[in-house]
Parts: C-alpha cells; sequence; structure tokens
C-alpha cells in the first residue's frame, strides 16, 4: 500500500494502520480495516507499506468501543 505520510518512516520499521473501510457490513454495519506490516520504501512524503498481518474488524452500535472480529487473514 502506498500513502502519504506527514513524518518520516525508515525503511524496515513496523506500522500499525487503521482505516476505515468504505463498505457496510449487512449495509448497516461500519467497517475498519487494521493492518500489521512493514516499510519497504519511503520518500518524497510517501510510504510504501507490505502487509504482514490484517483484519477487519466491526463495531456492534455506532459509538460502542467494543470490537468483533469478522475476519483476519495472516501473510505467509
Amino acid at each position: 500500500m502506498l500513502i502519504r505520510a506527514d513524518s518520516v518512516a525508515v525503511k524496515g520499521s513496523s506500522v500499525d494502520l487503521s482505516l476505515d473501510w468504505p463498505r457496510l457490513l449487512d449495509n448497516r454495519i461500519p467497517l475498519r480495516l487494521m493492518v500489521k506490516g512493514r516499510v519497504v520504501r519511503a520518500g518524497n512524503g510517501e510510504v510504501a507499506v507490505t502487509f504482514q498481518r490484517f483484519e477487519f474488524r466491526t463495531a456492534r452500535a455506532p459509538g460502542r468501543a467494543e470490537l468483533m472480529d469478522v475476519a483476519a487473514a495472516e501473510q505467509a
């Protein structure tokens, strides 16, 4: 994933990302993509990250802090 970053990232460093997913589960529940990755390239305000692990999480009700795992995958 290529992202723009205001801060400097170091190649090889670990990153944790959280992205609001544009689609709703069952057309009503917001999803969030949680990523653990590693920086493979950085420069000119951009950072390239490779995924090591990711999972989707969803809030049971809007505004609640409790999260429920709905899917997980791990890259070999």
